[in-house]
């Protein structure tokens, strides 16, 4: 969300609040060492992140637990375990449970709509490999009151962090067998295998649960790609799992957004004098609508002193072939200046400005450790008209609040 203050220049809202503190990070998981739903509570708790809240909301709840963060050390390394100790004998729990249990508990609908989520996509994983239908399903190993911590816990740490993305590394895939409630089954597990489906893996000398169900679903769930970070790394925190066999640790990572970023970008350019201005204004939609970056005429006086312009479109390398082609067709030029050039970008996102009469969407954006916003010209025009006034008083009015 982007914080109070006024407009400086015409058209950006300068954040009156300043420090790379205030900007959103990213989240990388590195999960070549396994991953379970304590084992991510644990590292959160390396960064920073007070169990002790979370421990509250179930406490508040009426659900009598004890959430322990305690110092470990696997290969000379050191990190955090975490215990979740629950009073009385765990009740088998079915989704309509589960469900319950999350409604009853006081933190943002958001991590409430997301565990429940969570949990219905773990029901219809589970009731898959055991071909039987969803409401038939109890969650005997995954339904007592820890699990629950882990991974309401882990959408609850991710809000606590402040990260607006997830990244991770590709999962380890193991070798060997786990005993389970329907016996000895082959690593991983076919609950895990399932929410593993359509994610990286890479094959590892690990013969024993490294990624479990729970560990899979908080993957499943959080992560948005599967590619390295980019950015300031601000912290880690290592979270180690209850198996005591090599590292057997997830470490987590903050990154601050880098302000600036660089790509690659194609300009295509080519002197014109035999276009009129509605053939222009069409070559101008035709190059929109075939996916160029930008596009613009910039007139001049062209040879034998003939009115004209040059044509000026900018892609994205994988779209040079086709803009290339749909600037000849909608040009009829004869040739074009191509050249590939290093473009440098800042960090943006969408974002919405609270105002009376309803909010305004725009765009944030981080300069020199700082937060502006620059509404949306459509999002302007809209409000304008709603107000009976024109965009000029509109704006003027914005930045006078």
């Amino acid at each position: 969300m982007v914080k109070g203050g006024g407009i400086g220049a015409p058209g950006a809202l300068q954040s009156e609040i300043s420090g790379e503190e205030d900007m959103g990070v990213s989240l990388y998981m590195d999960l070549s060492n396994g991953i379970s739903g304590d084992m991510f509570l644990a590292a959160a708790a390396g960064l920073g992140v007070d169990l002790k809240a979370l421990e509250d909301i179930f406490v508040r709840a009426g659900v009598q637990l004890d959430l322990e963060s305690v110092e470990d050390k696997r290969c000379g390394i050191t990190g955090t375990r975490v215990h979740v100790r629950a009073d009385g004998q765990q009740p088998l729990r079915r989704l309509p449970d589960i469900e319950e249990l999350v409604l009853s508990l006081e933190c943002s609908q958001g991590i409430k709509e997301r565990t429940i989520g969570a949990f219905r996509r773990l029901a219809k994983v589970e009731a898959g490999v055991h071909g039987v239908c969803e409401s038939k399903i109890h969650f005997h190993e995954t339904g007592a009151v820890d699990t629950v911590v882990d991974i309401l816990g882990a959408f609850w740490a991710v809000e606590e962090l402040n990260a607006e993305g997830v990244l991770a590394s590709p999962l380890p895939w193991m070798c060997g067998s786990v005993s389970c409630e329907h016996g000895v089954l082959p690593l991983p597990a076919p609950a895990t295998a399932e929410l593993m489906r359509n994610k990286p893996v890479l094959p590892v000398n690990m013969d024993f649960e490294a990624v479990t169900p729970t560990g899979a679903l908080v993957v499943d769930q959080l992560v948005q790609g599967f590619a390295a970070p980019q950015g300031r790394l601000q912290k880690s925190g290592v979270g180690f799992g209850e198996k005591d066999k090599g590292f057997n640790g997830l470490r987590l990572f903050l990154f601050s957004p880098r302000e600036e970023q660089t790509d690659w970008i194609w300009v295509l350019q080519s002197n014109v004098d035999h276009l009129s201005g509605e053939e222009i204004g069409v070559f101008i939609r035709e190059m929109q609508k075939a996916g160029a970056l930008d596009s613009a005429h910039l007139p001049g006086v062209m040879k034998k002193n003939r009115p004209g312009g040059m044509l000026q479109v900018i892609c994205a390398p994988q779209d040079l072939e086709k803009i290339r082609e749909a600037f000849y067709r909608h040009s009829l030029t004869l040739g074009i200046r191509e050249q590939l050039v290093r473009r440098s970008t800042l960090q943006r996102k969408t974002a919405v400005r609270r105002m009376d009469g309803g909010d305004l969407a725009g765009k944030s954006f981080y300069l020199k450790g700082r937060e502006f916003w620059r509404p949306e010209m459509d999002a302007v025009i809209k409000k304008a008209r709603a107000a009976g006034v024109t965009v000029a008083e509109f704006l003027n009015r914005l930045r006078d609040r």
